[in-house]
């Protein structure tokens, strides 16, 4: 039986009706507002129940049955210890995970976190479909023209509308990839849906406040999950609350404006970092989130007061708002923080006794009531967010993820404040004054929207969904108020999470960079999937209601909409419509569904030109409930997970290598692996087990969180729960992150898991509860601390005792402690490196991208050199004081020191105690053999030394520009999986760069035997040369496989083109920099890397014949050169000697003394920069380039440095280097204003494409120009 709509409340209950003028009865009881009915009706929780139920069994259907990459691991651990996951901790998230950890007591732990990610997921867009069904009845009811339509009609109406919108956000590309494995934003996306369903109840019943303090309620768990959510406050203040009710709006509007010059405040202070510039001392802002903040704020005021005027604020009203805005101003800025609570929440209090006095006498109040709610509003925020302070006690039990080591009170602000990661750096514009600026900003701007905001929803939506869903904007003028208010409280709600957002994160559009910000966008993805249900709902109500009057109209709208789906215009989108997807790809998948969009809008027409007088309002129902069908097939194969084992393999694999069993399959199976290793092939062959007690430094994030995972979580699971491999238990294994060792709160973690004896822990409440000047001049603890602090730190620090003493009972930790650095040791570290770099400056010997400057006679260095250095000596320093454990590595960044003890070990690599002064034929044979047999599980085994690179380059271009998968041999998901492709080229790449190392130690002297007659070589010559052959052979084979399980890998395809362009094989690179490109079209750097190899190529020329008595000549130059080692001449004669003689290595050897001369100037630099450039000698270039800068400091010579930083993709340091260029060019001018203006030609120098994207350097360029 259809359910009754109730009737709409009155929407502003403050009015007097319109017949009540008369004065009534005294007898009579006064009026009151009468109780709302309830807003959800049987049918809207059916289109609820339905959507949820189908999307939750699709999400199980294509769930990862195990560990996948990026951040899973670290997640899945969190969730089955209740600890502390990556800045900002995520603690709604990690205490729902963990309840799903604990209900589901089988399979692996990442599999139960991934079903409560299905599980949100599913929820999320089941709302979305109790939304659309029930505001789709309010929109029916809200138009006049609407009013005749039956109610079976309409609730059949709201129920397909509902389930469509409900399907499509479930099966979007941006949502299904998140729900499916370990991830946040799928709660993150419950948590907004929540916001939005409160929302819409408030607005159904304004006097209901229990709904709007819900929805704030969910906005601060939202803004656990997820901290860029916040910006959803904006859209509630600014449009929804006040379009509903003016006078809470004001109230709101007041506190916006109080924030911003609290916030104000706050950053003059210093403590408010994300306003100011932390890179430029003195009290510099940054500028572009200023500008925005600065928005909000004065947006704020300005509704203030056009809401004053509107509600005709009393006296009482202004006067009440300016005392408590003095006091909050005035103490913050007096007196502190503290104060300024403590005053605010007086002055609150005092107001409230105020109302409840008058309210106790039954006299009005002398102002209006609706501070009180607005307060209500922000406490129900502060409620939600509250949960953080789960961080603090969650790290008290020493979990296994205890990042940033939140138990103490310094900890727990870097992790909330997330002091780790990069500051905002909003989308910007560069120019000499305003006007250029703002042009330059529009430019930008304006194709981020395009590639994430047009074609990203077009990609997710089609193109013919999104002109469904603009329809109810057509609608606008005649909704009642009520729905007014919800429209554009969903268009505001887009605003700030679609162009805002996109204007906050400044996305760069190259692949890698899209991948990471897509699922920051998942947000505007439901308000159009909202938007698209009512404007079908819209449509079928014109349908019903008067079909001829809109039959024409929309028969011409779906035709344009199936010519849309035909065919798409390259400015438009890319690949879309279905002539270009037959002609772009074979792939049977994409084909469907490009056809299912065309035959949906085709059908549609049909449909409407057919019947002429009787709406077919039943078939356009079908019609419209067949649109999930696209969204599926268009979306499964970059988001399904089923049977994609990557991650497991990635993070299972680096202790347990599979070998080749009897069976002919990889397996792990110890006993085969132990009788097979007893056999002279499996000596040679295969890997052992990583041996016990051993310390891993994990680098990359699936490097560090899948061994993390493995240790802690598959360590401790049945046998019957890990059937891939039942005997796994590596709780032995002390893991160490490598590029974390810097921070002082990570070496903390490490201390707390590894070494207990040495970390004392701070008690965090009553350190919080004391003020500076009690913890500077060490004075008692102050009473309040006492009364409550003390008590909770010893409940807390009691539990959290007893939780970790079972845990190392149980062998979470090792129970063997290792030596880990301490803070003198950091301190140590931290002073060697300062001094080493003070040094080498002074002999002009930095390397390449570091950043030394001598500012007010103190040295100072920054940047990821720096930083990358530091920890490199703290892992040496474990790496020393543990001589009894052996060590393993996942390679992010190299450092130095480890190369000559590397060895391959299976997928990662072995840091042998010694240096090895060669890798044996056996090293080579068995890492060969491994990574031939690992390659079947992804690309298939087809790669050998003798494929060539066109082979590569074309399976690349068919593979995954073409998605042409009939003659791939290897497994289908794993060219469907992003993450597994990055993660396994990485891992490829880095034991490459061990063999291209040795290649560069023994090139030079390699070079100068080749030239040599081979009977005059002497046995160890002859190994040299043997070794060195052996080591290129190895590394071009290694790299052949790096870039064909990741053609858009940054780092395979340079390391490789590095290899290829100093062995002069610049047509080979070349192709490889092309091939790229086509998978990776928006990537600026590749095209500037394909304009380096074009030009190193045209000047590297051709190889000249000698003349006979090459010999002699050759001789006498060398033995000048020797006797004069510093004239010039001498050198570079014998450098074109070596060079004719296509010895490259001892080119580079003349060259890299040129470089090192005690006596250089810009012409022998030159010369050197030259030779390091046609060589594609980056590195070596960047080395010379950094000299030049100390012998002669022009802008154009750091302009030069600045360039090499740039194509080897040093975009942090290029950026410092141009800044350095600006600030020399900008004092030159001031002296000379005739010189040359660098900065004139900044932004057309094609050596700097690729920092086009880099939101510093259009910072830069515009306040240096």
């Amino acid at each position: 039986m259809a359910s009754e709509s109730p009737k709409q409340p009155n929407p502003n209950p403050q009015k007097r009706p319109a017949n009540s003028g008369a004065a009534a009865p005294k007898q009579d009881p006064p009026l009151s507002l009468p109780k709302a009915p309830p807003l959800y009706r049987p049918i809207d929780w059916i289109a609820f129940a339905i959507t949820a139920l189908v999307v939750f069994i699709g999400y199980m259907y294509t769930l990862a049955p195990d560990l996948t990459l990026q951040d899973s691991g670290e997640l899945a651990v969190a969730s089955m210890y209740a600890g502390v996951p990556h800045p900002p901790g995520y603690p709604v998230w990690t205490i729902y995970t963990w309840i799903f950890t604990k209900i589901l007591p089988f399979s692996n732990i990442a599999w139960r976190v991934a079903v409560s990610s299905a599980f949100a997921g599913a929820l999320a867009c089941g709302l979305v479909s109790l939304m659309v069904s029930r505001g789709s009845s309010m929109f029916i009811e809200s138009v006049a023209d609407f009013k005749g339509i039956a109610r079976k009609t309409e609730n059949l109406i709201c129920l397909v509308s509902g389930l469509v919108a409900g399907l499509l956000i479930g099966f979007n590309g941006f949502m299904w990839s998140q729900s499916v494995i370990v991830e946040v934003y799928s709660l993150s996306m419950l948590t907004v849906t929540m916001v939005l369903v409160g929302l819409l109840h408030w607005a159904y019943a304004p006097n209901q406040y229990r709904y709007l303090y819900f929805a704030w309620f969910s906005c601060g768990l939202a803004f656990n999950n997820h901290q860029s959510l916040l910006v959803m406050t904006l859209a509630m203040v600014f449009c929804l609350i006040p379009l509903v009710q003016a006078k809470l709006g004001r109230a709101m509007f007041f506190w916006v404006a109080v924030a911003y010059f609290l916030g104000l405040i706050l950053a003059d202070q210093g403590s408010f970092s994300m306003l100011r510039d932390t890179t430029t001392p003195g009290k510099y802002y940054n500028a572009p989130v200023m500008f925005v903040f600065t928005l909000v704020g004065v947006a704020g005021l300005a509704g203030y007061v056009w809401l004053s005027i509107k509600t005709r604020a009393t006296g009482a009203d202004i006067g009440r708002d300016a005392i408590l805005a003095a006091v909050t101003i005035g103490l913050l800025w007096g007196k502190g923080t503290g104060a300024m609570i403590v005053g605010a929440s007086l002055t609150l209090l005092i107001y409230f006794c105020i109302d409840l006095y008058y309210g106790s006498k039954k006299r009005p109040l002398p102002w209006m009531p609706h501070w009180r709610k607005a307060m209500g509003a922000f406490l129900a925020f502060a409620l939600g967010v509250a949960f953080y302070i789960y961080m603090p006690l969650a790290s008290m039990t020493n979990p296994p993820l205890n990042w940033g080591y939140p138990r103490t009170v310094g900890g727990f602000m870097h992790a909330f404040t997330r002091g780790q990661y990069e500051r905002i750096r909003p989308t910007s514009g560069t120019g000499r004054n305003i006007a250029e600026q703002t042009i330059s900003w529009v430019s930008t701007y304006a194709k981020q929207v395009k590639f994430i905001l047009i074609e990203g929803p077009i990609e997710e939506f089609s193109l013919g969904f999104l002109f469904i869903g603009l329809v109810p904007l057509f609608f606008f003028r005649k909704l009642q108020p009520r729905e007014r208010a919800w429209l554009l409280g969903l268009v505001a709600f887009y605003i700030v999470l679609g162009p805002v957002l996109v204007e906050l994160f400044n996305p760069a559009p190259d692949r890698q960079s899209l991948s990471l910000n897509k699922p920051f966008f998942i947000a505007s993805h439901f308000i159009i999937a909202l938007a698209i249900g009512y404007g079908l709902t819209l449509l079928m109500a014109m349908l019903v209601t008067n079909y001829e009057k809109y039959r024409l109209p929309m028969l011409g709208g779906f035709a344009v909409i199936a010519l849309g789906a035909l065919y798409v215009p390259e400015w438009i989108a890319p690949d879309t419509g279905v002539i270009k997807t037959f002609k772009a790809t074979p792939y049977v998948i994409l084909r469907f569904a490009a056809v299912w969009t065309f035959a949906l809008a085709v059908l549609t027409t049909l449909v409407l030109a057919i019947p002429r007088k009787t709406a077919p309002i039943a078939a356009f129902m079908v019609i419209a409930l067949l649109m999930p069908v696209w969204t599926v097939a268009a979306h499964w194969s970059g988001n399904e997970q089923r049977g994609h084992f990557f991650g497991y393999w990635f993070g299972h694999d680096m202790f347990t290598p599979p070998f080749r069993g009897k069976n002919g399959q990889l397996i792990y199976t110890r006993a085969e692996r132990q009788e097979l290793m007893k056999t002279p092939e499996g000596q040679k062959y295969i890997y052992p087990e990583m041996t016990r007690d051993a310390i891993l430094f994990g680098g990359t994030d699936p490097g560090r969180f899948c061994p993390t995972y493995t240790i802690f979580c598959e360590s401790f699971i049945p046998p019957e729960n890990k059937p891939r491999d039942p005997e796994f238990d590596r709780r032995d294994v002390y893991i160490i992150t490598q590029n974390a060792l810097a921070d002082g709160t990570y070496l903390q973690y490490i201390r707390a898991h590894y070494n207990r004896s040495t970390e004392k822990d701070e008690p965090f409440f009553t350190t919080l509860f004391r003020s500076d000047r009690e913890k500077e001049l060490n004075l008692r603890t102050n009473l309040l601390a006492r009364m409550f602090a003390v008590p909770l730190d010893n409940l807390f620090m009691g539990y959290g005792y007893k939780v970790e003493k079972e845990r190392r009972a149980r062998g979470v930790y090792p129970p063997v402690e290792i030596y880990t650095p301490t803070n003198e040791d950091s301190q140590r570290c931290f002073s060697e490196y300062m001094a080493d770099a003070q040094a080498r400056m002074a002999k002009g010997q930095l390397r390449p991208g570091e950043d030394v400057r001598v500012i007010d006679n103190r040295v100072q260095v920054s940047g990821q050199v720096a930083v990358m250095a530091i920890n490199a000596l703290l892992a040496k320093v474990i790496f020393e004081k543990n001589p009894t454990n052996e060590f393993f590595v996942e390679e992010s960044f190299p450092l130095e020191w480890m190369y000559p003890h590397l060895t391959p070990f299976g997928i990662i690599m072995k840091i042998n105690r010694q240096q090895l002064p060669e890798l044996t034929q056996d090293i080579v044979d068995r890492d060969h053999r491994f990574w031939s047999d690992f390659s079947e599980r992804l690309i298939g085994n087809w790669i050998t030394y003798e494929t060539p690179i066109k082979d590569i380059t074309e399976f690349a271009e068919r593979v995954y520009v073409n998605k042409d998968f009939k003659a791939f041999k290897g497994d289908p998901r794993f060219v469907r999986d992003e993450d597994g492709q990055k993660a396994f080229s990485k891992l490829r790449s880095s034991i490459a760069g061990v063999y291209a190392w040795r290649v560069a130690q023994t090139a030079q002297t390699a070079m100068m035997l080749e030239q040599r007659p081979p009977n005059t070589l002497t046995a160890a010559e002859r190994n040299l040369l043997e070794v060195h052959q052996r080591m290129f052979k190895e590394a071009d084979f290694a790299f052949k496989q790096a870039y064909a399980f990741c053609p858009y890998s940054p780092e395979a395809l340079y390391r490789y083109v590095q290899l290829l362009a100093g062995a002069r094989r610049f047509d080979e690179a070349i192709m490889l920099a092309k091939t790229s490109i086509k998978v990776d079209p928006r990537n600026a750097g590749l095209q500037n890397l394909i304009g380096e190899l074009n030009r190193m190529k045209s000047q590297a020329g051709g190889t000249a014949v000698l003349p006979p008595d090459t010999s002699a000549a050759l001789a006498g130059l060398e033995a000048t050169y020797r006797a004069q080692p510093g004239d010039f001449s001498n050198a570079l004669g014998l450098a074109q000697m070596y060079a004719q003689l296509g010895r490259t290595a001892d080119v580079l050897r003349v060259a890299d003394d040129i470089v090192a001369g005690a006596h250089v100037d810009t012409t022998n630099l030159s010369f050197a920069a030259q030779v390091y450039q046609q060589l594609a000698d980056y590195p070596r270039l960047e080395k010379a380039l950094e000299r030049w800068t100390r012998v002669t400091p022009t802008p154009e010579a750091w302009l030069d440095y600045a360039a090499s930083q740039a194509v080897q993709g040093k975009q942090p340091q290029a950026i410092t280097s141009i800044g350095q260029a600006l600030a020399m060019n900008r004092e030159r001018i001031k002296t000379n204003s005739k010189a040359a203006n660098i900065a004139s030609s900044l932004d057309g120098d094609p050596r700097f494409a690729s920092l086009k994207g880099n939101a510093d350097f259009r910072q830069m360029l515009a306040t240096n120009r």
